[in-house]
């Protein structure tokens, strides 16, 4: 590896040139220890700093939870922000003239629609790739959901030009450039403080997102099968199982409200979310809620009712007539 293959080393050669052990050949040269400005601690952190792969992993093992307390602590600190403030800065620098100076994949959206606000911009494989922010949302949640047999599946963010993942400094630019136009997606900023570890984020938000995936699925019901889960809703609460009786038109028209709640409080019930008996109340509690307002208000909607005709026998009919509803 070169004397100058990565930004940490650029740095050190040119700040602490007499900590460095290689020469503007690559050759390998001894430390001048007498030197009157050796500085053992110092010396410690630069070797560190030159040959890491990662300078987030040193900051975390080696200076966040070191467990020495040494008067040279602050000073290895210190070192450490440097570099971290040059790497940042000039890696910027270096972007900027990528996106001002390479060619250009494309100039407009993925639906082939001009921006229609400053798209983002990626430096990747000599290109320069340009993603209308509302369509790299709209992919962003699409990772979120999925899942197969009722387990959520965190997917990979691709680019959708090249199918390749997204590198981890490219999802970061993503979080704070949508975030900073009011784009903000609550899974894509768990994910962000996880450090993009599918893993870690299913294990602790897998209800969650289960939720969020049967909110997606609810909403791609089409009219028969919404209506199909209202009156399943019915017979579940068994108290207001008049209800069914009613036309589609206005059962939609009371409980299209609580359809969402019904969905995942059914969903919820058929994997034995147990565990999230909290959930299960929250939204048991929002359906019977709205059928005891509807039912207290209009105690015999969908009754059957019998009255006597002008021949002097009985009919029947169903009662529809609502009374005070919001």
């Amino acid at each position: 590896m070169s004397r100058f293959s990565t930004y940490n080393r650029i740095f050190l050669i040119y700040k602490y040139p007499m900590y460095i052990h290689y020469n503007e050949k690559n050759e390998f040269i001894p430390m001048n220890v007498s030197n009157i400005h050796y500085n053992v601690s110092d010396y410690v952190t630069v070797q560190f700093l030159y040959n890491s792969h990662s300078n987030v992993r040193y900051f975390y093992r080696h200076i966040y939870n070191s467990c020495f307390v040494h008067k040279h602590h602050d000073r290895e600190y210190k070192i450490y922000q440097q570099i971290q403030r040059f790497k940042l800065t000039f890696s910027r620098f270096v972007h900027m003239v990528q996106l001002k100076y390479k060619k250009k994949f494309n100039n407009e959206t993925l639906s082939f629609q001009p921006f229609s606000t400053q798209p983002l911009q990626i430096y990747e494989n000599q290109f320069v790739y340009s993603f209308d922010e509302l369509e790299l949302f709209k992919m962003i949640e699409s990772c979120f959901n999925y899942e197969q047999y009722d387990i959520p599946v965190v997917l990979t963010l691709k680019n959708p030009y090249t199918n390749i993942p997204f590198k981890t400094h490219h999802l970061i630019y993503f979080y704070f450039e949508l975030l900073k136009r009011g784009k903000n997606s609550l899974f894509f900023t768990i994910y962000f403080k996880h450090n993009f570890k599918k893993s870690t984020v299913v294990e602790h938000y897998e209800i969650h997102l289960y939720i969020h995936c049967l909110k997606r699925k609810c909403s791609e019901l089409n009219d028969k099968m919404k209506m199909n889960v209202l009156l399943h809703m019915f017979r579940v609460f068994s108290k207001y199982k008049t209800f069914r009786n009613i036309n589609e038109d206005l059962i939609q028209q009371l409980f299209g409200c609580v359809l969402e709640p019904f969905y995942i409080y059914r969903n919820l019930r058929r994997v034995s979310a147990d565990d999230d008996s909290n959930l299960l109340d929250l939204y048991k509690k929002q359906i019977t809620s709205r059928l005891q307002y509807v039912y207290e208000r209009n105690p015999s909607l969908g009754r059957k009712m019998f009255y006597k005709n002008l021949l002097g026998n009985y009919s029947t009919y169903i009662n529809e007539m609502v009374f005070n509803i919001d």
